[in-house]
């Protein structure tokens, strides 16, 4: 399957979407996540399991208050800022 940025898996109400994140690991201690495709997304956690799972209810709560307000997913490249040891994963959503 050639997957893209965002890709909406299903044409299920409740869309399934492979999202996009860059990881970055704190000095003073945590992870902080960024999404790359929906601006001013991002969330934090001690770990990057809890950072991963908080980016991800915040994205599906963004996802289903645009969708609420029948207003289109405005996709588009999020400015992140790239440090050293940085990373990306791609996670799903369902929305």
């Amino acid at each position: 399957m050639n997957v893209q940025k965002w890709d909406k898996l299903t044409d299920d109400p409740a869309t399934t979407y492979e999202c996009p994140v860059l990881i970055c690991p704190e000095a003073c201690g945590g992870m902080s996540v960024y999404a790359l495709n929906l601006p001013g997304i991002a969330s934090q956690g001690e770990s990057e399991t809890e950072a991963l799972a908080n980016i991800k209810e915040a994205l599906t709560a963004a996802i289903q208050i645009y969708k609420a307000d029948g207003l289109g997913i405005p996709w588009e490249d999020a400015d992140v800022e790239r440090t050293s040891d940085s990373y990306e994963r791609r996670i799903v959503v369902n929305a």
